[in-house]
């Protein structure tokens, strides 16, 4: 299974400051590369069963239907293309798709629903209970029609496990991370200085569901792991809870482990995608009713190319290509002229006249000889050698300016073709 969190297209929400030729070209960029993985991941690693945590767009709350269906046909279905034979599941919700807790826009969380599917659901895969759980909308306790859903829905996730409808181990996924006490460190995956989730609120986010619902989550589902998007940044933690209220009840433990976004362009240096392999035969097992401790699943992160390094190389490339093209075209002009002048001063000597002169007058006749070539060479070919040298460099920078455009054309070329390959169905 491969979970994804937080690609978030970039649109005009994400950047309000920039101008608008850069935030296209960022746009472009950002889709590129969520593309090139998106087609690498289904070649490369070949999940069964894709998962996607939320936040699949930047501004999706705040658009307008023909925004919304625009950006929908034109740009998410032409990036995440569903793989033929494969599970997709892209219903859960985030913040940045419908809001959160009493901030929620209804309209755009039904419109939401309706183009990706339930955002609350099960799934049994590899003997396990698959539970992706819309956790922004029980943060809201003001509008019925939004709780009443993922509480109902907790309430039939709850009696089929207790009625024994439902024994298979469960996997919980939620966008907003369970609640944790925010001093406790997030693991060595984490990229940011600070190793916490911090507790914070603001405009239409929060950092973690409240205390009270994340225990009722935990009671209701009994998850045997929890994945959660949101944060950007990886964070792994284990919650305890008992199913009761009583004090002397066991106590349980549950591992969560919070997605890293996807996208380069959501504050992380190395995106990632999550793995996750579950154990099919994990129930059959002797040992499986004896209550072992050996988890159902194994999991890890898997890093994304870095998206910067190209950038990178490239500039690199064209200084030291630049500095190239400037040093040749700079010597050879100037090994040209020299061996120029050393040719006319060979041809002057050869197609001097013969003029017999006595022997006693030679030294006096070449000295002569010698200075009126010089006075002549400094009047009247004064100007036109510097004629000759402005042509010359000129020349040379022309030669220059040609060189540097193949290279741009060339460059252009390739960078087209290459995303003519990765934007093509595969």
């Amino acid at each position: 299974m491969l979970i994804t969190s937080d690609p978030q297209l970039v649109d005009d929400h994400t950047y309000p400051g920039r101008p608008r030729v850069l935030l296209k070209i960022t746009e472009f960029v950002s889709d590129l590369y969520l593309r090139r993985n998106w087609v690498n991941a289904n070649r490369v690693l070949d999940p069964d069963t894709h998962y996607f945590l939320g936040d699949l767009f930047d501004g999706g709350r705040e658009w307008d239907d023909a925004k919304w269906v625009r950006e929908f046909t034109h740009r998410w279905n032409r990036i995440y293309t569903k793989p033929a034979y494969k599970l997709t599941i892209m219903g859960l919700p985030g913040n940045h798709d419908i809001g959160f807790g009493n901030t929620i826009n209804l309209k755009a969380a039904n419109r939401f629903a309706m183009f990706f599917g339930e955002p609350n659901s099960v799934y049994s895969i590899g003997n396990h209970s698959v539970v992706a759980l819309d956790g922004i909308s029980l943060m809201n306790w003001i509008n019925e029609t939004v709780y009443s859903r993922p509480i109902d829905f907790l309430s039939d996730v709850f009696d089929a496990h207790v009625t024994g409808a439902d024994q298979q181990p469960r996997v919980l996924l939620t966008h907003v991370p369970l609640y944790r006490d925010p001093a406790l460190p997030c693991g060595r995956y984490r990229e940011s200085r600070r190793n916490t989730i911090p507790w914070e609120y603001g405009y239409q986010y929060q950092t973690m569901l409240s205390p009270q619902v994340s225990e009722h989550i935990l009671r209701s589902v009994r998850p045997s792991v929890v994945f959660s998007g949101d944060d950007h940044d990886a964070c792994h933690t284990t919650h305890k809870y008992t199913y009761a209220d009583d004090t002397k009840a066991p106590m349980h433990h549950t591992e969560e482990f919070t997605v890293k976004t996807v996208s380069m362009a959501m504050g992380v240096r190395y995106p990632a995608v999550q793995l996750l392999s579950l154990d099919g035969l994990f129930q059959e097992r002797p040992n499986a009713a004896a209550g072992s401790a050996e988890p159902s699943f194994k999991t890890r992160i898997c890093y994304m190319p870095d998206p910067f390094l190209g950038f990178i190389m490239y500039g690199i490339a064209c200084v030291f290509s630049i500095f190239a093209l400037v040093a040749v075209h700079m010597c050879f002009p100037l090994l040209s002229r020299s061996s120029s002048t050393v040719s006319r001063k060979r041809s002057d000597s050869l197609n001097s006249p013969m003029v017999a002169v006595p022997p006693h007058l030679l030294p006096t006749y070449e000295k002569a000889s010698v200075s009126a070539a010089r006075l002549l060479r400094s009047t009247s070919g004064a100007a036109g050698r510097g004629v000759r040298l402005f042509n010359a460099d000129r020349r040379a920078w022309i030669a220059l300016a040609k060189d540097a455009g193949i290279i741009v054309l060339a460059a252009f070329g390739y960078f087209t073709y290459l995303t003519y390959r990765i934007y093509r169905d595969q």
